[in-house]
């Protein structure tokens, strides 16, 4: 009977690497060759149980294991040093060597033990299927219920977007899409939309207060800076209308320095001309009368 074939692997943890031997190695001159070296030297002795040996009768020598694991001799022989100092190996008296950390990160099963655990796998998957198949039967009508309900709000939102573009949609003219525009802004689709004269006339009898063209140059100038926050087609004149609005607003902001409602009463009129030396003096004297009262 022949024997039963082994599979072997190392369990190596996750910080490995971060082992103080391992990074005291790692950080010498060649470390990373070392460490290397000691993990084939790790796979190289797993189905003989940690020990390093050519054959019962012969070791290893130092240049034996420069061949079979295809390392430099002198790296070798300097690893082999090292590893030995900080008893990461240990060699014998008879010449073998012996993997310390072997033992605690070998595992191996044979052949018939592997045939049995995919099978056990397959067994199981096949079960998780059916399992799956089930709920997925039970869940389906009220998947089905759930998906009409979103797509009756879908539709509901998509008129309501409809409805909200028409009213904010301006509508333009066959006379002025044959126009060259004035000016364009990039939308979020890399298009250009025009700004024709007809448009700007409006926004200037709109926003009699914004330098319409120069306000537009900056929105062209924001929208290339700010790709990713460029509108769409649909929401572009939204977008300028706002911008337009509120710079209105800016311009249209005046606070008066002096309470008309509260000096009306005590007869001081507000001028709109700087007032005469007198005139001035006198409105102070009163201000200063009446703060001191």
């Amino acid at each position: 009977m022949s024997k039963a074939k082994k599979y072997y692997w190392l369990k190596l943890q996750k910080d490995f690497f971060k082992r103080h031997d391992i990074r005291i190695i790692e950080s010498m001159p060649n470390g990373k060759d070392y460490i290397l070296f000691y993990l084939k030297l790790l796979c190289e002795s797993t189905s003989h149980e940690g020990f390093l040996r050519f054959s019962e009768t012969i070791p290893y020598n130092e240049e034996m294991l420069s061949t079979i694991t295809n390392t430099n001799i002198d790296i070798v022989r300097s690893a082999v040093k090292i590893f030995s100092e900080l008893h990461m190996i240990d060699i014998l008296d008879d010449g073998t060597y012996y993997m310390n950390e072997v033992q605690k990160m070998l595992g191996f099963e044979t052949e018939w033990a592997r045939k049995k655990r995919e099978y056990r796998e397959k067994q199981n998957l096949v079960k998780d299927e059916n399992k799956t198949t089930q709920r997925q039967c039970l869940e389906k009508e009220d998947n089905v219920r759930q998906e009409l309900e979103i797509e009756i709000e879908k539709e509901l939102d998509i008129e309501k977007e409809i409805k909200k573009d028409k009213e904010d949609t301006y509508v333009q003219s066959d006379t002025i899409t044959h126009e060259q525009p004035i000016i364009t802004i990039t939308l979020n689709d890399k298009s250009e939309y025009p700004i024709y004269q007809k448009m700007i006339d409006d926004y200037k009898e709109l926003y009699p207060a914004v330098d319409i063209i120069q306000e537009l140059k900056k929105m062209k100038g924001w929208c290339n800076s700010n790709p990713t926050k460029r509108k769409t087609k649909r929401g572009i004149l939204r977008f300028i209308n706002s911008w337009l609005a509120r710079k209105q607003d800016e311009s249209s902001t005046y606070k008066p320095m002096i309470n008309v409602n509260e000096f009306q009463s005590k007869e001081i009129s507000l001028v709109t001309e700087k007032p005469s030396d007198e005139e001035f003096a006198r409105l102070r004297q009163e201000i200063e009368e009446r703060i001191g009262g």
